[in-house]
């Protein structure tokens, strides 16, 4: 097609590809610190608890996921919104990037964060109700040809179970980065400190249990404001703008230190820090003052409103045991998160050890004061508040500086001093540093006299307390022998007692158990007695009957018997009677022959007794008593006759000694 030299074809830029989108945020530098910060930002202020587990690949430092997980009640909003009204838009404008009150502010962090880490970006939230699963695939979001097609991520609806089968909660999102970018690094230390250094107010204020793999994130560091050895210097600056009837710019400040509040004013013509501030002396110049119109809207701080532009708190660290040197370095919060740093140069080293912090309360002073896309206040603006605040900060750190020369010095190391405090660790003034050197050596020698009087009386307690535990063990001894003794007799006693108490109670028991056993028995018996007396009846009864009609059969039998029997016995005894007549005529004969036999026999004892009754008596009686106790005994005489007592003994003397009837 040609054109005209009056004509020619109309370009259409168009908007840029989520490709170019991705290289220009992996350029900018964005830090695993920076984007956890980004995730952080929104449930720090609306959840209860925050959950955050960087896993490893194993003996490595190189990260293969990070997932961060919150209870938010409202989860993602707004996520049925088209185009910037949509949270993962990244130009999503939202009425909370005005609010004061609210982190978020462009609108475009959570985003660029995610994709500045990984290559797969997957959520999972509750929002109005639903259940969403969100998923980032940067690779093939990159190669979809249509601009605006190229930013739409996979979405889906889920079902609770899902949600919480991957969530863990009923409510709240989670975040979970995969493929992560190369170079993508984190010390897990420098991780926590950051985390608590930039939440740890908001943590502490609203109690938020805040965990990193497992361990609890808790800002537990005393703060420089409540060592003993600060508090002395605190102070407290909340700086003011104001706009007079030319409607130019005044700024004053008020000074609040342990013994009084100052009112100062902003004087830029003046060349000294005391210049740049003098002091406001009269009341009406003060009133004017707070009666101008606010340069800068108020806003809610705690639910009231605030019209100072900052607060600034400072106090001083040269004394505190603990060395604490900020080197210049101011501390800059934005209501209670961290927004960074500045760094106050000194020309010597009087302001190293001063500790301020910067509060402020507004976005719109926030940009004033170059607050970057990555939540950094920079105080880099070309512009009359940074100014100020630069001023201010020069001002408090020369009133907080320490010149040890100074009679400012003398000042403060004397306020130190006054207290009950321990300062022999403290540098003192170059004008006290003799007298506090013969203090120190006075000091010395009276604390050396008083400790080797004290060592030697120290000697002698000890000798003294140890004569007496000495004697005290020796006594405790005798009266734990005597009571052991005591115990064991007692004891003994005791057992005694038990031994007899079980031996009476288990004789009583046999008794009882005995007695029990007799009665069973007598029961036992008489009941078997019963029985065997009541089976005899009955067995007697039947053999009674039995024996009845036995005795029956058997008379009718016997008296058959008997018949027979008497026949028969007729006729034996007839025969019997002749066997015996003819057997008492041998019987007859037979007597006769043993009665000769017997006779024969009885002479023959009589003759051999007679033998020895002569043997006996011969060797032991004399001639007339032989003589004598032989007739008796062959019956020539009467032995009752004629025999003596003596006679008689003898003879039945013989006869028992010859077991013989006298």
């Amino acid at each position: 097609m040609i054109y005209s030299a009056t004509e020619r074809k109309k370009g259409r830029p168009g908007a840029k590809h989520f490709r170019t989108e991705v290289k220009h945020v992996r350029q900018k530098g964005y830090t695993m610190i920076v984007a956890i910060g980004e995730f952080l930002d929104f449930p720090i202020l609306n959840a209860r608890n925050i959950d955050i587990i960087i896993k490893f690949k194993p003996g490595t430092n190189k990260i293969l996921k990070i997932q961060i997980t919150d209870d938010t009640a409202s989860g993602f909003q707004d996520l049925t919104e088209d185009n910037d009204k949509n949270p993962f838009n990244f130009g999503y404008s939202s009425s909370s990037h005005d609010n004061d009150e609210s982190i978020s502010e462009f609108g475009a962090g959570l985003k660029e964060a995610f994709i500045a880490l990984s290559d797969k970006i997957t959520i999972y939230t509750k929002s109005g109700g639903e259940y969403f699963k969100i998923v980032f695939d940067i690779e093939k979001m990159s190669k979809i040809e249509d601009v605006n097609e190229s930013f739409n991520y996979d979405e889906k609806l889920i079902t609770q179970q899902d949600y919480e089968e991957e969530h863990k909660l009923q409510c709240g999102s989670s975040i979970i980065l995969e493929e992560m970018v190369d170079g993508i690094i984190i010390d897990i230390d420098e991780l926590k400190k950051s985390i608590i250094n930039t939440y740890g107010k908001i943590i502490k204020k609203k109690n938020i249990v805040v965990k990193l793999n497992g361990e609890q994130l808790i800002a537990n560091n005393i703060s420089p404001f409540d060592d003993i050895y600060c508090k002395p210097f605190n102070s407290t600056t909340k700086l003011y703008a104001k706009k007079n009837e030319r409607n130019n710019e005044e700024f004053y400040m008020e000074v609040t230190t342990a013994n009084e509040t100052k009112y100062r004013v902003f004087n830029k013509e003046g060349n000294k820090i005391n210049e740049k501030w003098p002091i406001i002396k009269t009341k009406i110049e003060l009133n004017r003052l707070k009666s101008l119109k606010n340069v800068y809207p108020e806003c809610l701080l705690d639910g009231n409103q605030t019209i100072e532009l900052m607060t600034l708190i400072g106090t001083e660290t040269q004394f505190c045991k603990k060395k604490l040197l900020p080197m210049g370095e101011v501390l800059l919060y934005k209501r209670g998160r961290q927004h960074g740093s500045y760094l106050c140069k000194s020309s010597n080293g009087a302001c190293n050890a001063v500790y301020l912090e910067i509060e402020i309360y507004s976005k719109k002073v926030g940009k004033e004061l170059g607050m970057t896309v990555n939540k950094l206040l920079k105080l880099d603006k070309e512009n009359e508040l940074c100014n100020v605040v630069k001023e201010v900060i020069n001002f408090l750190q020369n009133n907080h500086g320490y010149d040890s020369s100074t009679t400012t010095a003398e000042k403060k190391y004397n306020i130190i001093k006054d207290t009950d405090l321990d300062i022999t660790h403290i540098d003192p003034p170059t004008k006290y540093k003799k007298k506090i050197e013969e203090e120190r050596l006075e000091k010395e020698r009276l604390e050396k006299e008083r400790l080797e009087a004290e060592a030697r009386r120290l000697e002698q307690e000890r000798l003294d307390q140890e004569r007496l535990d000495q004697e005290r063990l020796d006594q405790e001894r005798l009266d734990q022998e005597r009571l052991d003794q005591e115990r064991l007799d007692q004891e003994r006693l005791e057992q005694e007692r038990l031994d007899q108490e079980r031996l009476d109670q288990e004789r009583l028991e046999q008794e009882r158990l005995d007695q029990e056993r007799l009665e069973q028995e007598i029961l036992d018996q008489e009941r078997l007695e019963q029985e065997r007396l009541d089976q005899e009846r009955l067995d007697q009864e039947r053999m009674d009957q039995e024996r009845l009609e036995h005795e029956r059969i058997e008379q009718e039998r016997l008296d058959q018997e008997r018949l027979e029997y008497e026949r028969l016995e007729y006729e034996r005894l007839q025969q019997e009677k002749l066997q015996q007549e003819k057997l008492q005529q041998e019987k007859l004969q037979q007597e006769k022959l043993e009665q000769e036999k017997l006779a024969q026999e009885k002479k023959e004892a009589e003759q051999q007794q007679s033998q020895r009754v002569i043997r006996y008596c011969k060797g032991n009686l004399k001639a007339e008593k032989f003589k004598e106790v032989i007739n008796i005994y062959m019956n020539q005489y009467d032995p009752n006759q004629y025999v003596s007592d003596d006679d008689r003994a003898y003879y039945n003397k013989v006869c028992a000694k010859l077991d013989i009837p006298p």
